[in-house]
Formats: structure tokens, C-alpha cells, sequence
């Protein structure tokens, strides 16, 4: 949601549910009494997913989104070596500079692909697996938690790079952190300490990081549902801080809940 009132929806399509009949989206804005006004789609836009990472002026605003789709074929179609659906390296984040004059809609003046080469994967549970969570931080770093990679990763100068970039060219950015507590990680905030805090979609458990030491300081679990295996598996996904910043809120996919965390 912007400053101005205008809010941005991400929408990846498909005609039944799984990516073989998938469209490549849009970009939906609304007014802030609901009321659709238009729609963004462009060639850049191949599958918004995940959280939307923005730096709002007013009459002048930057969104980062992830684009997870591009190429994947239906979840019916298997590897031949490992009996799953392919992985690709095709998922991007785009940076969308938005101009928003007074009274009026906003307009994509720039877009650009700032990173390239994230995993995607068609899934029949969970449509696909993409990059989900992005945080900004105060000196343009673009941090990324590619999913089925298992890592956290650091877009440097992503407010305002403008090269093509390569798998040679510091595709998916400097790798944070990868592996260990982090288990198929999703959405991301910032937190007090400025750590980063990490959904994780293969269990009931948030994980802190530090991304200035490339550390992984603890994993707490906020959802041991036993129901799940393990405990809390595909429930987490939604992150947001309280006002106060002393608790968080997520949400519980399987109880279609929001819930807090408090100390």
C-alpha cells in the first residue's frame, strides 16, 4: 500500500491450480476504497510472487517484486533423474520505479531486472516454489530468500543498478547465508538489532540472522502443530512486526490464521 492510498497486487493466474495452465500475471492496482482501476503486464512480468519490498516518497515510489513462473511447465512433467519437477533457474526481482502524480494512478516509469537466476519449481501442494521474501535495507541492499536454494542473498546497490546482469555477473546476488536452520525459507522482515527474521515453510519454525556477521543466530518455533511432519510443515508463511516492534505477526496457512508472537 502506498503513501498516496493506491495498493499493488501481485497476481500469477491459472485456469486449474497448477502451473501448466498458468498466465504470466500482472500487476493489479486498486484505490483505497477497493475499487480496481487498472492492470501492469509487461515482458518483465512473469509470475509476481512473494512480498513486495518498496521505498515510498510520495509522488515518487520503488517496488521490488519477485517474478517466480517464467518457463515452468506443469507439475505433471518429472525430471527423469530425480522422478520431480524440473528445477529452474529462470526466477528474477524487478525494480519498478513508479511515478504518482496528484489525484491520478500511479505509472511504471522504469523497470528493470536486477537479478536473475533464482529456483523455480512447479508444485502440485503449492503451485511453485520461488524467491518469496524481500527486505530493503536503509543503504539499497535487496536481501532474497531463494526457497528451494536454501539461501538468504544480498543484491548490493538495488535502488539504483542498471546493468544486465548474468549467472557471471553476481546473478542472484552475495549469498548471506545458506543451508542449516533455514528450511525452504519464505517471507522475511527486519527486526530490532537490525537482524532479519526468516519464515520457514518446511516446519513451524522462524529463524533470526544476522546478515552484517552471515550468521544464523536461532530458530524458534511458533507453530508445533503435530498434525504436520515435521511439526508445523507448509503452515508459516506471512511476516509483519507489531507497531510497538516487541512481537511479529505470521500466518498459519492450515488454520487460515493471522496470530501474533509476543516476548
Amino acid at each position: 500500500m502506498l503513501k498516496s492510498g493506491w495498493v499493488i497486487v501481485g497476481s500469477t493466474p491459472s485456469k486449474d491450480g497448477t502451473t501448466g495452465t498458468k498466465g504470466d500475471g500482472c500487476l493489479l492496482v486498486f484505490d483505497a476504497n477497493g475499487t480496481f482501476t487498472t492492470a501492469w503486464k509487461g515482458p518483465l512480468i512473469t509470475g509476481p510472487w512473494g512480498n513486495i519490498a518498496s521505498v515510498d516518497n510520495g509522488d515518487k515510489a520503488v517496488l521490488f517484486i519477485s517474478m517466480a513462473a517464467a518457463g515452468l511447465p506443469s507439475p505433471y512433467v518429472s525430471d527423469p533423474v530425480t522422478h520431480y519437477p524440473p528445477i529452474l533457474h529462470n526466477a528474477t526481482v524487478v525494480r519498478f520505479n513508479l511515478d504518482i502524480p496528484a489525484g491520478k494512478p500511479p505509472v511504471i516509469a522504469q523497470q528493470t531486472v536486477i537479478a536473475s537466476g533464482f529456483a523455480g519449481r512447479a508444485d502440485r501442494d503449492n503451485f511453485l516454489f520461488g524467491p518469496t521474501g524481500l527486505a530493503l535495507d536503509t543503504d539499497g541492499t535487496l536481501y532474497v530468500t531463494d526457497g528451494y536454494d536454501e539461501e538468504v542473498t544480498a543484491i548490493d546497490n538495488a535502488l539504483t543498478r542498471t546493468e544486465p546482469v548474468t549467472r557471471q555477473n553476481d546473478a542472484v546476488g552475495r549469498i548471506i547465508t545458506k543451508g542449516k536452520l533455514l528450511n525452504w525459507p519464505l517471507a522475511m522482515i527486519w527486526v530490532p538489532g537490525h537482524h532479519l527474521l526468516v519464515a520457514n515453510g518446511r516446519n513451524g519454525q522462524v529463524v533470526e540472522i544476522d546478515p552484517v556477521a552471515k550468521k544464523q543466530l536461532y530458530a524458534q518455533w511458533v507453530d508445533n502443530d503435530q498434525a504436520q511432519q515435521p511439526p508445523g510443515n507448509g503452515d508459516l508463511f506471512g511476516l509483519a512486526m507489531t507497531p510497538d516492534n516487541k512481537g511479529f505477526y505470521y500466518v498459519e496457512d492450515d488454520m487460515n490464521t493471522l496470530n501474533v508472537s509476543l516476548p
